[in-house]
């Protein structure tokens, strides 16, 4: 490892800029922000993902490592400290006057920092807070920042942090502990979610305060995101997924009566006519319930205002998006799809993978995954199909159970998907 220390900006940027291009977790903003008297820039919503480079980065955020210098060793980072490349690091002030120049040039709309580590997590998260706390303070920078969150460092220091960006994230590096032990040796699971489960928490706090608390700053407004080393290991879709659903919540659907959930977005297509429906008759009959629904979309004003006509503001319940809805789904009773068109269903799929009952309408591909009555309920395409079978699977408990069982039978993986993926292209042109 050959560590630079007399370098000028440039060369830092180009080893640094080249560095960061492997981390992916580079989201659109997700938060909105308009420019205020005495600071410079802003943060949009969407627009900061509005032009991409070949290799699917967004180019309108200045995308950067802190430093390439690492004390791991992990065999699928270029960046291990086994690696014989070019290492160096910027300085706080570096890395504030590499932003501003090149957003005043209207290069870039923000900020992407990530890092490896030097000396110690606590060390380099320290380095990114000043660096952070320079940009917003001293040089009044009001863009978007994402940030890097390092697992190990002092939750103390990912609070003043979070306080300072719009987004934090942390890599999840691998499905499972065995791949991680194997790659990934100096790293350990409850060590990379203790800053997952405590940026989200602090998320969750700020969502449901019931009178928020006056200060200048939010706590990560636009939310958190992660990544995934998918084909290091020989972990299946199966895996992954479960590994996933068993991260701390964006969303706590913590209903004391049944739970439903819809993941699908606000549009004609996914039958949100028949859901509302579903559920105005599901209140009638008496039926205690709360149905979630994650997405957003065209809909979103028309289906607030059925919403109200039928008098489901506490039953029928719009969450918004989320990164990861493993949490949510693995959290319900029931999953509910009410789609009039489908060419998979890849949600009903995901929530087989959970074990959870399914019930959905009989949309056109609906029996190339779906058997009724062993893996969930397939309606009418109606509002009284669907509130028929949901009401059954909560009334009839043998079949509730029965069905848990069978999902629990059933075969989860990539390679099981793709043998049966092949049987439908063999049906199709008729080849036995």
């Amino acid at each position: 490892m050959l560590i630079q220390e007399q370098m000028s900006l440039e060369e830092k940027l180009a080893v640094l800029s080249d560095a960061a291009k492997y981390d992916v977790s580079c989201t659109s903003s997700g938060v909105d922000r308009k420019g205020k008297k005495g600071m410079i820039g802003n943060a949009v919503s969407a627009g900061l993902c509005h032009s991409f480079a070949a290799d699917g980065r967004c180019i309108s955020l200045l995308k950067i490592l802190f430093t390439n210098q690492c004390i791991y060793d992990c065999r699928y980072c270029i960046n291990r400290r086994s690696n014989d490349v070019m290492r160096t690091a910027f300085t706080p002030d570096e890395v504030c006057t590499l932003t501003m120049e090149f957003y005043r040039r209207n290069y870039i709309e923000g900020l992407f920092l990530s890092s490896g580590i030097l000396h110690s997590p606590d060390y380099t998260m320290d380095l990114i807070y000043q660096a952070l706390r320079k940009l917003r303070v001293q040089y009044r920078f009001n863009g978007y920042i994402h940030v890097k969150a390092i697992p190990g460092a002092d939750p103390v220091i990912i609070e003043h942090v979070g306080l300072l960006a719009d987004r934090m994230s942390v890599n999840l590096e691998l499905p499972t502990a065995q791949g991680l032990k194997s790659l990934a040796p100096s790293k350990s699971r409850s060590r990379i979610l203790a800053p997952m489960r405590q940026i989200q928490r602090g998320i969750s706090t700020q969502r449901t305060e019931i009178i928020p608390y006056k200060r200048g700053q939010r706590f990560v407004p636009a939310g958190q995101s992660t990544q995934m080393i998918v084909g290091a290991t020989p972990e299946n879709d199966y895996q992954m997924i479960k590994r996933m659903s068993e991260l701390e919540p964006e969303f706590k659907l913590d209903a004391p009566h049944l739970k439903l959930l819809t993941i699908g977005r606000l549009d004609h297509q996914k039958g949100y006519d028949i859901a509302l429906e579903a559920a105005r008759l599901l209140k009638e009959r008496g039926i205690l319930f709360t149905w979630y629904v994650l997405r957003k979309g065209g809909l979103y004003d028309e289906i607030k205002q059925t919403i109200q006509k039928y008098g489901l503001e506490k039953e029928f319940i719009l969450l918004g998006i989320t990164a990861n809805p493993y949490p949510m789904i693995k959290q319900c009773d029931i999953y509910v799809q009410t789609s009039k068109f489908e060419g998979y269903g890849l949600a009903i799929a995901e929530a087989r993978m959970l074990n959870k009952p399914v019930v959905t309408t009989k949309f056109d591909a609906v029996f190339n995954q779906m058997v009724h009555e062993k893996n969930g309920l397939v309606t009418t395409m109606d509002g009284v199909g669907v509130a028929d079978g949901i009401e059954r699977l909560l009334k009839e408990p043998d079949l509730y159970h029965a069905i848990v069982d069978y999902l629990n039978q059933e075969k989860k993986g990539n390679v099981e998907e793709i043998a049966y993926f092949y049987q439908l292209i063999e049906k199709g042109t008729g080849r036995s």
